[in-house]
């Protein structure tokens, strides 16, 4: 069975709002079951008690049980240097896939099994050309804030399609092969240590220099993807 490799972070200790688009996320991968094996790594830290609770209420979930979903715990300077994270899992991925991904990203039917599907030339990196992203940021502040039950699926919420021209920080997607052998930014050490002070996600920059660096070995694609969805959101921890 093919396989994939998920990484995302997720920090919600100061912005709860985080933990509602994880379970989003994780609802995603049960409520849309496909034919490949997927696994998903979540890069948080133990303080984190809104983003632990999610995790602790999907483990032992029919087919989603602590083997599919793998906790990486970090410090906060770790946390937020999304390169560190991204880089020591790629290394160490056994998948056939690897998605770096975002935490207000959600897989819909078909998604993955469509990804999967791709034939894949000499591009290095692809990411999907179409995403279904809610109409307003009002839409997914209310989602965020909405109660929940166990589940929440993507279904219930309006989203309208966008066009995406280059494969941003949540949309990377690689070969496992090419994970394996470069990380993520592996040949860059500012960009794969611990930053050296607590301020959530300063900048993205590690993105932009590691698709930069995929495109040098090889290009970039899009490509059609079905039901990739992303929520948005006004407040951030990031300004």
């Amino acid at each position: 069975m093919p396989s994939i490799r998920i990484i995302t972070h997720c920090y919600a200790e100061e912005l709860p709002q985080y933990a509602v688009f994880l379970r989003a996320q994780l609802s995603s991968l049960l409520l849309y079951t496909s034919n490949v094996d997927v696994r998903i790594s979540v890069c948080c830290t133990p303080s984190d008690k809104h983003t632990i609770e999610v995790i602790d209420w999907f483990y032992g979930r029919v087919k989603f049980d602590s083997n599919r979903i793998h906790v990486m715990s970090l410090t906060k300077n770790g946390l937020f240097r999304r390169g560190f994270a991204r880089n020591e899992i790629a290394l160490s991925c056994s998948e056939d896939v690897v998605w770096f991904a975002d935490v207000d990203m959600a897989f819909g039917e078909g998604c993955l099994d469509s990804l999967l599907r791709h034939d894949w030339g000499d591009e290095k990196i692809i990411y999907p050309r179409y995403v279904n992203i809610q109409e307003t940021h009002a839409q997914g502040d209310e989602m965020a804030s909405a109660e929940h039950g166990d589940f929440i699926d993507v279904k219930d919420y309006k989203f309208a399609m966008k066009r995406y021209n280059r494969a941003i920080g949540g949309v990377q997607i690689v070969q496992g092969d090419f994970a394996r052998e470069h990380g993520y930014l592996n040949n860059k050490p500012k960009r794969i240590q611990p930053r050296n002070d607590e301020r959530p996600f300063p900048d993205f920059k590690d993105d932009v220099i590691y698709r930069q660096f995929c495109v040098r070995q090889g290009g970039c694609l899009g490509i059609d993807i079905e039901n990739v969805y992303r929520f948005r959101h006004t407040p951030v921890t990031y300004k």
